[in-house]
């Protein structure tokens, strides 16, 4: 319903030759020069009228844009409240919500008409802003903690914390947020034009992590702790999840994520190299798997298989071989030619394989201890510029010598 459908046109009929003569007077009034009868109420003149009508009509026919220039060109010949009215309306219709705010501002500021009447117009603008906050969108402002949060509104799909906030429709809204397999959820109001903020923040653990700096003149700095000087040792209490640790020192700059567990001790261990600040131990930086945790695992993993071929070549040269070198022995003493022969056959291949264990088992031992060890001294011999270098391919492995100049 638009106010001035049953009003403006009564006007026009009952009051037409009058408000003629108004609008010669005030033709080039500027606003709020409006003429107003004995009783203070405005004398509404036919263009005004007219211009009221027609805006009613385009309105009617949803053209929001027409609609909203015919209100303001009525307006520009004088001001009315029912003007400023369904300008509001006509506004609010087009989407530019921040303009109907200002028209029914104004409203009961206007001089008012005599029909409708100051408190039916009051009422509609009470009706009107009602709906300008059902229809105009407001803001949402979504601030996580921890910040990899994954949140969603009204049971939406999930996303990443949004940096900026976010157009959404006014009215109660439900956003949650999960985060390392903990959930929160609240309900919050949106109102139009306005920028709400919410707080997702879980309740969460505090891990201990601990920088132990091998060479001085590193600085080192967690998440939003300042950088300080690594003499040794630093540590922070923080709450579990992913924080940037950021180190300083000889003009070179490293950063590692750090994932922090609640309740939990994470040492890092950093050498200030020629090739940069690296890590030299730890276990929670990230990627997980490091080349240097790669070559440790490599050379257990030889040196575990090492073992097992010796251990074997034991078992089989005290119980197997033995047994045959036994019944050789019995064989001879009874003259029997065919079971002599049978199990010298049997000791001769079992030898040969026992060799290969032998031979297997060695090298693997060795292999594997060298692996560890360059592990273990990875930093000096970057820092020498020589180091022991495994190599393997279709046709064996072997260690060669890496001397860099």
């Amino acid at each position: 319903m638009f106010v001035s459908t049953f009003s403006l046109a009564a006007w026009m009929r009952r009051g037409a030759p009058v408000l003629a003569g108004v609008l010669l007077c005030l033709g080039t009034a500027p606003a709020w020069a409006q003429s107003v009868d004995a009783e203070g109420y405005a004398i509404v003149s036919e263009a005004q009228g007219q211009l009221n009508v027609e805006g009613v009509q385009a309105m009617q026919a949803q053209d929001w844009d027409k609609a909203i220039r015919l209100f303001r060109s009525a307006i520009d010949l004088s001001e009315l409240n029912v003007s400023y009215l369904n300008l509001g309306r006509a506004l609010t219709r087009a989407g530019r919500c921040e303009e109907a705010v200002v028209a029914y501002d104004k409203v009961l500021k206007a001089p008012k008409v005599r029909e409708p009447s100051p408190e039916f117009v009051k009422q509609k603008l009470a009706e009107y802003r009602i709906e300008l906050n059902s229809l105009c969108p407001g803001k949402m402002k979504i601030i996580c903690d921890p910040p990899e949060m994954r949140v969603s509104i009204d049971k939406g799909e999930q996303m990443p914390c949004p940096k900026d906030p976010l157009v959404v429709k006014s009215g109660l809204h439900q956003v949650d947020g999960v985060a390392h397999g903990s959930r929160i959820g609240v309900e919050v109001s949106v109102v139009a034009m306005e920028t709400t903020e919410v707080r997702l923040m879980l309740e969460r653990e505090e891990g201990e992590v601990v920088v132990y700096c091998r060479d001085a003149g590193v600085d080192v700095g967690l998440g939003t702790n300042p950088p300080q000087s690594c003499d040794g040792s630093v540590r922070w209490s923080v709450p579990e999840g992913e924080h940037p640790l950021v180190a300083t020192g000889a003009g070179s700059r490293s950063e590692f994520n750090l994932q922090v567990r609640g309740k939990e001790r994470l040492e890092v261990h950093l050498a200030l190299t020629p090739a940069g600040i690296v890590q030299v131990s730890g276990d929670a930086l990230r990627p997980e798997a490091t080349e240097s945790a790669a070559l440790m695992i490599a050379g257990w993993t030889t040196l575990g298989v090492g073992v097992a071929a010796l251990a074997t070549f034991a078992i089989v040269d005290l119980t197997a071989l033995g047994s045959l070198v036994d019944d050789m022995e019995k064989a001879g003493a009874a003259g029997d030619v065919a079971a002599f022969e049978r199990a010298e056959s049997d000791f001769k291949s079992l030898r040969t394989v026992n060799y290969i264990l032998l031979g297997v088992g060695s090298a693997a031992v060795v292999t594997g201890a060298t692996l560890v060890l360059i592990d273990l001294l990875g930093g000096d011999a970057e820092a020498s510029g020589h180091a022991l270098v495994p190599w393997w391919g279709g046709e064996g492995a072997g260690l060669g010598w890496r001397v860099a100049f």
